[in-house]
C-alpha cells in the first residue's frame, strides 16, 4: 500500500446511534497498519462531529460515510438510506482472490463487465457475484449469506472483503464460513446480501 491510497468506511446509523463501531474501529487500524501507519484520528469521536454537523434529526437509519487516509479525512457525509431490493445474482467471474481486499475509495476493480451491463440494465434487482475458480465471493458492495436446506445460514469462505458486518455475524454465531459454489446458489433456500449498512433480517 502507498501513503496515496485513500479508504472509505460506512457505519450505519440508527436513530442517531452508530453501529458496529468497534469493528469499524479494527478496520481502519487494521486497514492504516499494512502500510506501517496509523489512523489520524479516534473513531468515535470523529463519528460524533459528524453527527453534530448534521442539519436534520437522524431519525430512522442513516448512512455515515467519509475517506480517510493515514492523513486526514475527506468527505464526511450523512444521508438517509434506503437499501436496493436484490432478487437476483447474476454470476461473474474473477481471477484475483485479492482484487479488493481493502475497502479502496477507488473502486474500478470492480467495474461491471460490458457484456453483463445490460442484463443489470435490463433488470434493476439484479447485483454481480463475483466468483473465483467457481467459488462465490463477494456482490460489489456487499457480502453475501445463502440458507441451506437445514436452515442454516452460511457465507462463503472466500470473500474479497471481509466486512465488518459479517464478522460481527460470525462472532456471534449467526452464520458460519463455508466453501460455496455456484452450484449452492442455485439451490439454498434463500439469501441474504449484508454489510455494514445490510444486517441479516430474517
Amino acid at each position: 500500500m502507498t501513503k496515496e491510497l485513500r479508504f472509505i468506511e460506512t457505519i450505519r446509523l440508527v436513530d442517531g446511534v452508530p453501529q458496529l463501531l468497534p469493528y469499524h474501529e479494527q478496520r481502519i487500524v487494521r486497514t492504516l497498519a499494512e502500510g506501517g501507519q496509523r489512523p489520524p484520528f479516534v473513531l468515535f469521536e470523529l463519528v460524533s462531529a459528524i453527527i453534530a454537523d448534521c442539519a436534520q434529526r437522524l431519525e430512522g437509519v442513516y448512512k455515515l460515510r467519509f475517506e480517510y487516509d493515514a492523513s486526514a479525512v475527506y468527505v464526511p457525509s450523512c444521508t438517509p438510506y434506503k437499501p436496493r431490493e436484490v432478487r437476483r445474482l447474476i454470476p461473474c467471474p474473477i481471477d484475483n482472490l485479492g482484487v479488493y481486499c481493502y475497502k479502496w475509495a477507488e473502486r474500478s476493480v470492480l467495474a461491471v463487465p460490458s457484456e453483463l451491463q445490460a442484463e443489470l440494465d435490463a433488470d434493476p434487482t439484479a447485483e454481480l457475484i463475483f466468483t473465483y475458480e467457481g467459488r462465490l465471493t463477494d456482490t460489489r458492495y456487499s457480502n453475501i449469506v445463502l440458507q441451506d436446506a437445514e436452515g442454516h445460514w452460511l457465507t462463503p469462505d472466500t470473500p474479497l472483503l471481509r466486512g465488518v458486518m459479517r464478522q460481527s455475524l460470525l462472532d456471534s454465531g449467526r452464520i458460519r464460513e463455508a466453501p460455496l459454489n455456484s452450484e449452492d446458489l442455485a439451490h439454498c433456500q434463500a439469501f441474504r446480501l449484508i454489510n455494514a449498512m445490510l444486517p441479516l433480517e430474517i
